[in-house]
């Protein structure tokens, strides 16, 4: 037993010299799209800030790992809408400072949803990112929702897709 906690500190320990943590925040921008069989109608103009941590693990020379977990504040119509996002990119290295940046992507609304909508969503992010120096990057990233949040019995689906410009320091 003391030998596998030891093993397990040391991977902890080395796998933390290989890491960073950070912050990021900025401006976001989101669309949402309600649809059924005779159509659809989208709402632009839902915009907001987000503020978030962020964890970058090296995986090799190329490639990087960051889980993030971010507040976000959007307003439409004069009404404010809260939530969690923690997408969870990895990062391809193009160059010295460029990233390419893909991977999965969870939503959680803070609102209280209707019987027939769900507060999780699922989704994508896509984005770049540029590295200024070691510590300060901005990036900008498409997070398209790949979930239905609605859930009543109707042929209907409900996606909000974001595109975010933030900036970020690693410490």
């Amino acid at each position: 037993m003391k030998n596998y906690l030891l093993f397990l500190t040391m991977s902890v320990i080395s796998l933390t010299g290989f890491a960073q943590f950070g912050v990021s925040g900025g401006y976001v921008s989101s669309t949402q799209k309600y649809s059924d069989g005779d159509g659809s109608v989208s709402f632009s103009g839902i915009d907001g800030f987000n503020l978030g941590v962020t964890y970058t693990l090296d995986i090799n020379d190329t490639f990087q790992l960051r889980p993030e977990v971010h507040f976000v504040s959007v307003s439409y119509d004069g009404e404010s809408m809260n939530g969690l996002l923690a997408p969870i990119p990895v990062l391809y290295g193009v160059g010295d400072a460029f990233t390419l940046q893909f991977g999965p992507t969870l939503g959680l609304s803070l609102e209280e949803s209707s019987e027939d909508y769900t507060n999780f969503a699922l989704g994508a992010v896509l984005g770049v990112s540029y590295a200024f120096n070691d510590s300060v990057y901005g990036q900008l990233r498409y997070l398209p929702q790949l979930s239905n949040s609605y859930t009543g019995g109707e042929d209907f689906k409900v996606r909000t897709n974001t595109l975010s410009l933030s900036i970020g320091y690693n410490f």
